[in-house]
């Protein structure tokens, strides 16, 4: 699991604005997935002892939730091919790419059926990795059964470390 993965690394995850009421309808098993891999991303590359924060806030129109990361960071030119498929970065620093280069195509491609969208920001090599996800207020639960497993499956998802 992610946070497994955090722990053996000394990786600390720090959350905020999980304990307001997060009220947000979509495909649970699709939205743990978008969440565990920019997560587990961020674990793969940020050094051991380092930090990812997780904050979410909510304005008049969407919900928004920033993974932030103290990781190598993510070269300028590389930045509008992130989210291709296939699509890999080759760091000058930190851990070499691994994986098949399909899983923030994929992401993005489920925040986007969610009516939402995802973007990127890193300063450059060696400053980390934010990623900044919106989606629309328009997707509220109205079910407090359904905000309870929604609320459960974003938690896990995010836990801190």
């Amino acid at each position: 699991t992610v946070k497994d993965a955090a722990a053996k690394k000394e990786i600390s995850i720090i959350s905020s604005g999980l304990e307001d009421r997060f009220p947000f309808q979509g495909d649970t098993m699709r939205l743990q997935q978008v969440f565990w891999n920019i997560l587990s991303n961020s674990v793969k590359f940020t050094q051991t002892g380092g930090s990812i924060y997780v904050k979410v806030t909510q304005n008049i129109s969407s919900y928004v939730i920033r993974l932030s990361d103290n990781g190598p960071g993510i070269e300028q030119s590389f930045i509008p091919f992130l989210f291709d498929k296939f699509a890999q970065h080759e760091s000058k620093i930190g851990k070499p790419s691994s994986g098949l280069g399909i899983g923030l195509s994929l992401v993005k491609t489920i925040i986007e059926l969610h009516k939402g969208s995802i973007e990127v920001e890193s300063p450059g090599l060696g400053q980390g990795t934010t990623f900044e996800i919106t989606f629309p207020r328009e997707n509220l639960v109205t079910n407090s059964e359904d905000y309870a497993q929604e609320k459960y499956a974003f938690t896990e998802s995010s836990h801190r470390h």
